[in-house]
């Protein structure tokens, strides 16, 4: 499986080892999903992972950590959530190269490159 979409689904969490197995993945779409934070070692695993949106989700924190199994990110979408923590390492795993986005949230807006 290269994509997989869980898009609105009401998911309120997702816990660490969901995509174990899952290796090949390339875009992971997890839109629409009333959850607070993202577990770190959730994308454990998700080493091929090119695409990862989490928008509209309801984050309020990232976590250093969090992507740090995915040096082969070039799309990671942060849009419509409500930020108040985020650790200074959260992106160091991110190329400067690669756009983390986030639009219309209360922690950063515009379009941030960190790395």
């Amino acid at each position: 499986m290269k994509n997989l979409w869980l898009f609105d689904c009401g998911l309120k969490g997702l816990e660490v080892g969901l995509f174990d197995g899952l290796e090949s993945l390339e875009w992971l779409e997890i839109q629409s999903n009333p959850m607070t934070s993202v577990e770190v070692g959730l994308f454990d695993g998700l080493s091929l992972l090119k695409k990862l949106w989490l928008d509209d989700c309801g984050l309020i924190r990232l976590e250093a950590g969090i992507f740090s199994d995915l040096g082969s990110l070039a799309e990671l979408r942060l849009f419509d959530n409500n930020f108040t923590t985020m650790e200074v390492a959260t992106f160091d795993v991110i190329d400067c190269e690669n756009v983390v986005k986030f639009y219309n949230d209360s922690h950063t807006g515009g379009v941030m490159c960190d790395g």
